[in-house]
């Protein structure tokens, strides 16, 4: 299968689904947040794992 096969059958079984996307945007807006509430070598880290939970 081709990459546009698999974003055309994902789409299919998703039905146009907006959670991925709100769940990104919250994520990334907490990260946001946490980033200016604390140095900038804990930001770091904060990003760190936030991009490893990802992954999870």
């Amino acid at each position: 299968m081709t990459l546009d096969e698999y974003r055309k059958e994902f789409e299919k079984s998703s039905n146009r689904s907006i959670s991925m996307p709100v769940a990104g945007a919250i994520i990334w807006s907490l990260v946001g947040l946490l980033s200016t509430q604390f140095s900038a070598n804990i930001s770091i880290y904060i990003l760190l794992f936030q991009q490893a939970g990802f992954f999870l």
